[in-house]
């Protein structure tokens, strides 16, 4: 954790990948390294970032089954897609798949879930507050021209 720090501290730049396009924020979130991964999110790590077969730092916290790193990425930014057009152009794998499908196939209960919360309730709450905001701003819009 120090030397992720240090290394930030220097200016050292967070969104460095390997040769296959490896980002730090992928190997923490590899290896289940959540502090790791909270410090490069707030030092501007990329998210939604994919290496050369489509995974993103999502894949690799599921794949481990580190359903804190998941919630972590999810609060950040981070969209399940899948990543058709990968810098691989030999990356024509039928058997690519999203990070959610990848939770199930592993069959990592605690990840599902977190999936279930973001993508379908969290999503939903968030319209539900929007709307109500809308509805709000309309209705003192109206009482104050009146």
């Amino acid at each position: 954790m120090q030397t992720i720090e240090w290394l930030i501290a220097g200016g050292a730049d967070v969104n460095v990948a390997t040769e296959n396009m490896n980002t730090p924020l992928m190997v923490a979130s590899a290896f289940g390294h959540l502090e790791c991964a909270n410090k490069l999110i707030e030092a501007g790590a990329q998210v939604n970032k994919c290496n050369i077969f489509g995974w993103k730092a999502l894949h690799f916290a599921v794949h481990g089954g580190y359903a804190d790193i998941v919630i972590a990425l999810f609060k950040a930014g981070a969209r399940d897609s899948l990543a058709i057009h990968s810098t691989n152009p030999d990356n024509t794998n039928p058997k690519s798949k999203t990070a959610q499908e990848m939770a199930v196939d592993v069959g990592r209960d605690d990840v599902i879930r977190v999936f279930d919360i973001y993508l379908t309730k969290i999503p939903a709450y968030e319209r539900e507050i929007k709307k109500k905001t809308i509805l709000e701003k309309k209705n003192s819009f109206h009482h104050s021209k009146g």
